[in-house]
This record gives structure tokens, sequence and C-alpha cells, in this order.
């Protein structure tokens, strides 16, 4: 049996659960199921000293660029046994596994889906036959054969919950009056999409089965006291018979819930699918009102899309949540109005609206560092993106005509996952 501490970092200690360790706790429950002893270390940019010097594995989860800094400061700062086996994971480090190798003096780095790797890690097999790795062999960098994905989810354990506290997964949201026990789960991976913001593309979706995820929910709603769930998915709505199935399967837990919807995905009979098995809320990447700035970005969507799905939602009585991002290279003036005008033309009932900044790993972001143009440090990446302030006085002043205006909007019924993490990070596996 190995002592085995993974490291989940956060970007802020008060919202531990607003970003779920979904993807850690599935290795950890793997881990356990080969007879091993698992910690859970919680990380944030206050709490970041700790002592693995009783650990013979130390994993690093780097979900995105957003904590990367944590998890530099946990390891520059935290004390480890000499014999230690450190491991990084995640979408950061599968798009900079080299680097970040280095960075933090790893002996392995983990390159797409971890459960199956972890598995043989642990297993002690020589690095050379391991899948889906990067390790050094003397000064030379050594990436092994790409790890197929995995097909059949349902053969993967619950995510070991059990682990880190219950109010670091489940939390009390607001909808319609009423307080509800809010959790998050993953019933698909992967993503087909192509957006240049985005540094996750996983390829075709694979899904779990609707018997499986309802198990998961059971589990939740009897041991936890969960009442309502937000999927946690890169692209749910990309098989509507996958989807038919899994609403099926969950319709009779009565709980409420909600995911992240791609437009081109809808239409009114999975939408009526989706209500009379709970779903309350959806919410659409729709990033900008200017179909030039939709080209750019890469969404494959057009504003006439978009419209359509925000109204054929709003007509099923679902919430509408949009998240909006300003200042993709190429924005002005022209399509900031154009963005305006489609917000008050569509009216959704909640808009969550963020800046561009580079994401490492994304199209854009290789694209402006072999073009010479400047990219802010990581750190200053995420003070961008949630800021009305940058060194840019005019895109400023566009980004607040939007701000303004989505901050003067009147109080509406708060949809459920009113403090959900925002989508315009990367998200673990």
């Amino acid at each position: 049996m190995k002592k085995i501490a993974l490291v989940s970092p956060h970007a802020n200690q008060h919202k531990l659960g607003d970003h779920p360790t979904l993807g850690l706790l599935y290795l950890a429950a793997v881990a356990e199921q080969l007879g091993n002893k698992v910690d859970i270390i919680e990380a944030t940019p206050e709490k970041f000293r700790f002592d693995f010097s009783n650990h013979d594995v130390v994993g690093f989860s780097i979900p995105s660029a957003s904590v990367y800094s944590v998890i530099q400061k946990v390891k520059n700062n935290s004390t480890f046994s000499k014999g230690s086996l450190m491991v990084a994971g995640g979408v950061h480090a599968t798009a900079w596994p080299e680097e970040v190798f280095d960075d933090l003096g790893l002996d392995i780095v983990c390159v797409g889906e971890g459960e199956q790797t972890i598995k043989e890690v642990l297993a002690g097999l020589p690095k050379k036959n391991i899948d889906g790795i990067v390790y050094k062999d003397g000064d030379n960098f050594v990436r092994t054969k790409k790890r197929d994905r995995i097909i059949d989810l349902d053969n993967l354990p619950f995510p070991a919950r059990h682990l880190v506290p219950a109010e670091n997964f489940v939390q009390d949201y607001s909808s319609l009056g009423d307080h509800k026990k809010t959790s998050y789960i993953i019933t698909s991976r992967g993503c087909a999409g192509s957006c240049n913001f985005c540094a996750n593309h996983p390829g075709k979706t694979h899904y779990r089965s609707g018997e499986n995820v309802n198990k998961e929910l059971e589990l939740l709603k009897e041991k936890y006291g969960v009442k309502s769930f937000f999927i946690f998915d890169s692209r749910f709505s990309a098989n509507k018979e996958k989807v038919k199935n899994i609403c099926e399967a969950i319709k009779s837990l009565d709980m409420k819930w909600g995911f992240m919807c791609h437009v081109n995905d809808i239409d009114p009979e999975i939408l009526a699918a989706m209500a009379k098995a709970g779903c309350i809320e959806l919410e659409f990447g729709i990033e900008s009102g200017s179909q030039r700035m939709l080209d750019a970005m890469n969404k494959r969507t057009t504003t006439e899309q978009n419209e359509r799905a925000i109204r054929l939602a709003q007509e099923a009585g679902i919430t509408v949540t949009t998240l909006m991002l300003h200042g993709y290279p190429g924005e002005n003036m022209e399509s900031t109005q154009e963005t305006l005008r489609f917000l008050k033309r569509t009216k959704p009932d909640r808009v969550f609206l963020n800046r561009f900044a580079p994401m490492p790993g994304s199209s854009i972001y290789h694209e402006m560092k072999k073009s010479g143009l400047a990219i802010p440090d990581l750190d200053e990446i995420i003070h961008v993106a949630g800021s009305r302030d940058s060194d840019d006085p005019e895109m400023d002043k566009m980004f607040a005509l939007l701000a303004d205006y989505v901050e003067a909007l009147p109080p509406a019924t708060k949809p459920l996952f009113e403090n959900r993490p925002s989508f315009d990070l990367d998200r673990s596996q």
C-alpha cells in the first residue's frame, strides 16, 4: 500500500466549492480501489505549505493556468520525502508538459485522462511502457505513446467525495426563493469544438449511461441531501439520444439541474425532454453579438443561431444565462455595440461578462506568441479576466459599456447556479 497526496489548487480560499475537484476525485477513487491510502490536499494562495514527508506519491492537479501559481507555491514551500514520486496532470499540464516538468521538478507528467495512467504508475511499470506520460531520460524528454481515451465511462468508480469536506462540493444555492443543496457531476467527457480561446480540445464526446448517472445522483441525494446539481461537462448536449437516455433515467429523482449548452445542440423536442427531467437553467457560451468576432473566435455559430437558442429555451420555461467574452483580438467599438444590441434584443435572464485573456494552450495564445504580441504573465491573465481595468484605456471604455449595462439589469429570479465557476477558465477532465 502506498500513501498518496493529491493536491487540488483553488484560486480563492473562500470558494473551494465553486471549483469542483471532480477530476482529482476520480483519480483518488481509482487509487483507493488499488488499496492505497489517499489524502486530498486543498491548496490556495493563502494556504500552500504542507508536510508531504510521509507520502510515497505526490500528485499535482493543474486544471487551468489560473491556478498554476498556487501549485508552484506548494511545490516551492512544502516538505517532501526524499524518495517520493512527484507527478502532475490536468489541462494545463497536458498543454505544457515539458515546461511543467522542469518548472516543478517532477518525475512524470500525465497527458490526457489519468485513470489508467495512474494505475500503471502506481504499479511501478517502466516509464517507457506507460502510455500518455512525459518524463526525462537523462537530459532528454521522452513522450510516450498517446493514451487512448476512455470510451466506457461506466467502468470508472464514482468520485471519492468522502475524502473532502461535504461543503467543498455541496452548497446552498437560491432558486425561485427555495434554498437547495447543490452539487456537481460529470456525465460525459469530450468536446468536438475548436474555439480559439479554449485550451481544452479532447475530441468526440463519450457518455455515461443514464442508469450510471442515476446511481451517482441517488448517492448524492441520500448521503448528502443534494436536491439539485450542475452538469460540469464540456459538451453534454452533443448527442441528443444520449441526453434523452440520461433525462429518462433521472426524471424520477425530482431534482433540479442545469448545464452549459451549445446553441446548435438544442431543439424544441430535446428542450421539452430536459425540462421534464428537471432542467431549469441553460448556460450558452454566446461570447459576442458580432458575427465578425464569432468567426474570429472560431465559434462555428451565427448570431441568428444564438438568438434562436435563447428564445427556444425561454419558451420551454428554462432560465437562460449567457456567457460573454469581450476584448478578443479584433474587438472594436462596432463589435462592442453589436454585442450590446444583441443583449438588449434577446434579454437573457442572466449575463456573465468576462474580459478576454489568452489562456496558455489555446490557439490564440500560440498565435499571439508566434506573432510576437505581448502576452501577460499568468497572474496578470487572471487579473485581466475579472477586472474593468487593463493597460488599454480604449478597450476599457468599450468594456465599460457592456459592464454598465449588465450591472444595471434589474434583479431577476436568481438562477440556481448563480455562483458556479466561470467557464472562461479551462476545466479538468
